[in-house]
């Protein structure tokens, strides 16, 4: 049984199976008129990455098949079109294990450091009943991660009869549509973007794009840049961008809470046990040394006969005290006093 593009009209008929009343040939000249004038719109080009399509009861290399066919029919629209295979290889260079997550996001950003504005996904499924193969494809604007077109057709006949060229026509009728769906793309403005120091990394409009020094496109309109480096504040800056317009901005990166040398500020010292143990130790000492340093100097209480003046006062002092150990209690609570100062300041 032959396949024919579900938008033909179908005939169905009490207990008979549903059945298509185009022929192949009506199905590949409608494929080739739809080569025909998908002239290329080089004003409206997009630059696209297309992904392998996720196959439901399909052979992998039929899927492979009509993926590669959807690529042909985009680029023959005008566009800038990567492949599936190099596709998938590229977005899992720069984001290994992408394609296997199925995450949207780590492919827009993948895709966005290949230089894509577009990635185009899809699946093609068969219907285990009636053997109809859909074809389904999406769209999705890299910058703002939001599908921006979609087109689904079903193609009637037993999927596993379907030949090569059958395949592909489907691939391309509905890349065709897909391509009619999809919105002008916006211009887009140059930036060049330097930082002091270099490095930092880079978010616009909430992707990563990479570090400073930094140049590449960036869509027309309003943008949100932020930059962002361990050690360092943060820092954003708001654009306005027209398309084809040149920008350069040099951004200064401050030491995060002022420290020196890039390096993370301690949060404030708080007044522990080991504050409290020094500070006594320091107040002892000081204290203690002095004390002992004034009786050391302190005139004595006894004379002898040699240092009583005419009037029986003794003028020198007989046993002086030692200083050394006031000495040392005053040095010793200087320490701990000026560590207790460190501690707060540091």
């Amino acid at each position: 049984m032959r396949m024919a593009v579900a938008s033909i009209v179908r005939v169905r008929s009490r207990g008979t199976a549903s059945r298509s009343i185009a022929t192949v040939g009506t199905v590949r000249m409608i494929a080739a008129f739809a080569a025909l004038v998908a002239v290329p719109r080089v004003a409206d080009a997009r630059s696209i990455a297309v992904l392998p399509l996720s196959a439901q009861s399909v052979d992998a290399a039929r899927a492979s098949r009509v993926a590669e066919a959807v690529a042909v029919a985009l680029r023959e629209g005008g566009n800038d079109v990567l492949g599936p295979a190099e596709s998938a290889r590229e977005v899992d260079e720069r984001s290994p294990g992408c394609m296997a997550s199925m995450r949207l996001a780590c492919r827009t950003e993948a895709a966005a450091l290949m230089g894509r504005d577009t990635i185009v996904s899809g699946r093609l499924a068969r219907d285990p009943s009636t053997s109809d193969l859909t074809l389904s494809l999406e769209a999705v604007d890299v910058s703002s991660g939001r599908t921006i077109a979609e087109s689904t057709h079903a193609a009637v006949g037993a999927a596993a009869g379907a030949d090569d060229e059958e395949l592909d026509a489907l691939g391309r009728s509905v890349a065709t549509s897909l391509a009619d769906r999809l919105p002008a793309p916006l211009g887009s403005a140059q930036l060049f973007v330097q930082s002091d120091p270099p490095g930092a990394s880079i978010r616009i409009n909430g992707r990563g794009v990479g570090r400073t020094p930094w140049s590449g496109s960036v869509p027309e309109g309003p943008s949100l840049l932020v930059f962002e480096m361990a050690g360092r504040t943060t820092e954003t800056r708001h654009l306005l961008l027209a398309a084809g317009e040149l920008e350069t901005i040099e951004i200064s990166l401050p030491s995060a809470g002022g420290a020196v040398g890039g390096g993370q500020r301690s949060r404030s010292h708080r007044f522990d046990v080991l504050d409290g143990i020094l500070t006594g130790l320091a107040a002892v000492g000081i204290v203690g040394g002095a004390t002992i340093a004034v009786a050391s100097v302190a005139p004595g209480t006894s004379c002898d006969s040699e240092r009583v003046d005419a009037d029986g006062d003794c003028q020198w002092i007989t046993r002086p005290g030692n200083l050394w150990p006031a000495a040392a209690m005053i040095t010793a609570g200087a320490a701990a006093g000026l560590t207790v100062l460190i501690r707060f300041v540091e």
